[in-house]
């Protein structure tokens, strides 16, 4: 969210995670002074929290590859996506992964030195650049060491951004000129000057009693440009991951649903019971998706979309009385999963 005051040089960025920072470093690249506060670390972001991958068709040529990536998601947006928007996201998605990979990011790749693709809900093949299954945390990493070392970035950590300058009080179209932040470290409060504001803020999962979102995800920037006369929309859209560890934790764990892009298959205790039946008496492990409580849901099963995919596990839980569904992977290759999710496979 931009909101300019003047042709001046002097910007100032509220949120450190990927989209705070990429666009801190693009605006540095080009001359321009950047101050980056942000209410934590810089690491303390959802970006840091992402393990799955970023979606993008690398090759512009690919014609094919790009109408596809375009009607996935036409389809998984159920009418509701800007056409305009989903095409220029797609198109440019390779000019953005080659910024990436130019900042430093190490995307994973194969014995031959291509770019492993994984595959997520709502796709219908491998597109999914990823670092095995901490890639938001390795994004964080190359973009914080680079604007650390930028000559024209201020990393301002530890500052809580209370609210927005408004030029004149009550009248929104006369712009912003700064923000007031309280110091976390001194507990004071001070005036930053902003000739531009960008807000990368976030999320507000913390707004909900479940959340995989980290506890800065509490929606300031949105309330700061509601407050300073900023148009809202479509503050429904809220999404849920639908795969999290079911255990009693201050931090919840994301299980990326990469997971289910390599076979993992979410099962109710019935469908288990039946899987592990069928397997006993065929006297080998087969698939445990015809078992599946999501193909009631969607003919793509455990391989829906989020929202679809959320939506199942929350109401079958009503129905069944449970309080967790299951993610099965003993089906697979062991040695697979620990080199792709090392990080789930450690926490697990």
């Amino acid at each position: 969210m931009l909101m300019r005051t003047s042709d001046a040089s002097q910007i100032v960025i509220i949120g450190s995670g990927i989209a705070g920072l990429f666009c801190a470093i693009r605006l540095a690249n080009a001359g321009h002074f950047v101050k980056v506060i942000t209410k934590q670390r810089p690491i303390d972001s959802s970006t840091n929290w992402a393990q799955g991958g970023i979606a993008a068709i690398l090759d512009k040529t690919d014609g094919i590859g790009l109408t596809s990536h375009i009607e996935d998601t036409l389809k998984s947006g159920g009418g509701q996506c800007d056409i305009s928007v989903v095409n220029s996201v797609i198109n440019e998605a390779s000019d953005r992964i080659q910024d990436l990979l130019d900042i430093g990011v190490d995307f994973e790749r194969d014995v031959d030195g291509e770019f492993h693709l994984a595959k997520e809900g709502g796709h219908s093949s491998r597109r999914i650049l990823h670092s095995k299954d901490a890639t938001g945390k390795e994004i964080e990493r190359a973009l914080s060491q680079t604007a650390e070392h930028h000559e024209n970035i201020e990393l301002m950590p530890n500052n809580l951004a209370i609210d927005l300058i408004q030029c004149e009080h009550g009248n929104p179209k006369a712009g912003i000129s700064g923000v007031w932040c309280l110091d976390q470290t001194t507990q004071t409060v001070m005036t930053v000057h902003a000739d531009t504001l960008i807000l990368a803020t976030g999320g507000f999962g913390q707004l909900w009693s479940q959340t995989t979102n980290p506890s800065v995800a509490t929606g300031d920037g949105l309330a700061m440009a509601f407050r300073a006369g900023a148009a809202v929309k479509n503050l429904a859209y809220i999404q849920f991951h639908p795969t999290a560890l079911a255990v009693k934790s201050d931090r919840p764990f994301l299980i990326t649903e990469a997971m289910r892009g390599e076979g993992g298959v979410i099962l109710d205790k019935e469908g288990l019971g039946k899987w592990q039946t069928q397997c006993k008496e065929n006297g080998r492990i087969i698939s445990p998706e015809p078992y599946s409580f999501t193909l009631k849901y969607s003919k793509m099963g455990s391989m829906a979309t989020r929202d679809i995919v959320a939506r199942a596990i929350d109401r079958q839980m009503k129905i069944t009385g449970d309080s967790h569904a299951f993610l099965v992977t003993s089906h697979l290759d062991e040695s697979l999963l620990n080199s792709h999710f090392p990080t789930i496979s450690s926490r697990l």
